[in-house]
């Protein structure tokens, strides 16, 4: 009775059902199949190309040998097409990601290289604008002491600082108005009869 019930748990283990009661839905579990595939595309180009130069010389040396090989690999991607698995076995397929990729790394090296070009350009001319503004200032500051003229820019700001003075100076005006004006239509000027 005991060996029974075993063997009937053992079962349902290979019929896709888990012994923990978890479904596997998709796909079946054969016996002793888990090889990792080749996850980057070069990896898997220089393994097939190693299985191709293998059968080849397996082909000189023992042809019957060898078509019992391709064919016992012609079953293999069979029942892995009908589980369900990716198959990385076209050669050209493979060859075309990997000039892709490769093309990809070097658009986005250019770009990065690109973006840190501007980066220190626009550094270069911040720190060009610094250095100007700093000697202005000196200069400024030098030309004050002695009496010279100012720069041009403090210049035209001190022109306009006179203007506005000069604006400003009626007396019994002096400053801005706080009150704000009437609109011209405003309703109160309506006659009464």
């Amino acid at each position: 009775m005991v060996f029974a019930e075993q063997a009937s748990s053992t079962k349902t283990a290979k019929d896709g059902v888990n012994t923990e009661g978890d479904f596997n839905f998709g796909r079946f579990q054969f016996d002793g199949e888990k090889k990792r595939h080749a996850t980057r595309p070069e990896h898997a180009l220089q393994k097939l190309e190693k299985e191709k130069e293998k059968l080849q010389q397996l082909k000189q040396a023992d042809p019957k040998k060898a078509a019992e090989l391709e064919e016992q690999a012609h079953w293999q991607r069979a029942v892995k097409l009908a589980r369900g698995d990716k198959l990385r076995d076209d050669e050209q397929l493979l060859r075309k990601t990997i000039k892709r990729t490769t093309e990809q790394k070097k658009k986005s090296e250019k770009a990065w290289k690109e973006r840190e070009q501007t980066v220190k350009e626009q550094q270069e001319q911040r720190q060009k604008k610094r250095n100007e503004n700093i000697k202005a200032r000196i200069e400024s500051k030098k030309s004050k002491g002695q009496g010279g003229k100012l720069p041009l820019q403090q210049q035209k700001k001190k022109k306009q600082q006179q203007k506005q003075k000069k604006q400003k100076q009626r007396p019994g005006f002096e400053g801005k108005s706080v009150r704000a004006k009437k609109p011209a239509n405003s309703g109160n000027n309506k006659r009464k009869s």
